[in-house]
């Protein structure tokens, strides 16, 4: 099994290959939170997972639960140096913006408009 693991500020969410799970992080322990991935993947063999976080203190809870698997942080800033937007300050931005973005630009074009409701509305431009 492979998972895609992006942690926001409000909750976590996971995607399998057919499910997506999501934990809300606000007003929760990482002990909490452990017991949660615990009773969605406890007997699962997870083989990679690709983690996209806004929430630093809560990648120890990925790294510690799932330390057989190889997990792969995307890291916008390294990412950052494959791709040229014209000079878009984005190591300003979370990682899980830039990925949207980009995502959008690809599929409708330069001239687009962003929006993501998560904890916080943000638009890009």
């Amino acid at each position: 099994m492979e998972l895609l693991i992006d942690i926001g500020n409000s909750a976590i969410t996971i995607f399998d290959d057919n499910i997506k799970y999501e934990i809300k992080n606000y007003n929760k322990s990482k002990n909490d939170i452990k017991n949660e991935i615990d009773i969605l993947f406890k007997n699962k063999k997870v083989e990679k997972i690709l983690l996209s976080s806004v929430a630093p203190q809560y990648n120890e809870i990925i790294f510690d639960y799932f330390k057989e698997s190889k997990t792969i942080i995307f890291d916008n800033s390294k990412f950052l140096d494959f791709i040229d937007l014209n000079n878009v300050d984005f190591k300003k931005m979370g990682a899980d913006r830039v990925i949207v973005d980009i995502a959008a630009i690809n599929e409708y074009g330069k001239n687009v408009i962003v929006f993501d409701l998560g904890t916080a509305l943000t638009m890009d431009l």
